[in-house]
């Protein structure tokens, strides 16, 4: 685990501390998950407040029109404004994926994010669920991501684990297997 990964969690652990009540777990990660998306998809907006030379209220100023958008509960808000004070915002994403794990562990249901080059059609996301519950035993929380460095194939995260059926991770697969292939006599 990183630094970024820890400090996430120490975020994540007082925020579900914070939520207490399911509802206000489930609505905090939801917010949560959307300014994580906003901040890894547009690099402009993550490079402007990772500047140590914008002043706070300049970021506030640009966050809130965002905020809004988003249409963040209130808790949510408040978390925003509270990271961007703490200079923090930037560990959205590792504070998400910590929160997920967390709120996770408090419900019957898992999280499950899929990434693809392309979107999935609706039995193709029905099949993951299916294939996540039965193995899980548990409910699933299905997000899908594009993600334009996947060639083909499906990465998917089901809590802390990985699945990898891109095409360049069979390739890496089928590389270690001829590599270890090479090295026997």
């Amino acid at each position: 685990m990183n630094r970024s990964d820890t400090i996430g969690k120490q975020y994540a652990e007082g925020f579900l501390e914070y939520a207490g009540d399911p509802a206000r777990i489930t609505r905090i990660g939801k917010d949560l998950q959307k300014i994580s998306h906003v901040l890894e998809s547009e690099n402009s907006l993550s490079a402007f407040l990772t500047n140590p030379t914008i002043s706070l209220q300049e970021k506030k100023k640009v966050m809130n029109p965002v905020i809004k958008k988003l249409g963040l509960s209130e808790e949510g808000q408040r978390i925003v404004l509270y990271l961007l004070d703490k200079k923090a915002l930037e560990l959205a994403p590792n504070i998400n994926k910590a929160y997920c794990n967390l709120a996770e562990n408090r419900r019957d249901t898992v999280n499950v994010t899929a990434r693809s080059a392309i979107p999935l059609n609706k039995l193709e996301k029905q099949k993951i669920i299916q294939w996540v519950e039965k193995k899980e035993k548990r409910k699933v929380s299905f997000i899908e991501k594009i993600d334009a460095d996947i060639i083909g194939g499906l990465f998917v995260e089901v809590g802390h684990r990985i699945y990898d059926g891109s095409i360049r991770g069979q390739l890496g697969d089928m590389a270690e297997h001829i590599i270890g292939r090479e090295k026997k006599p």
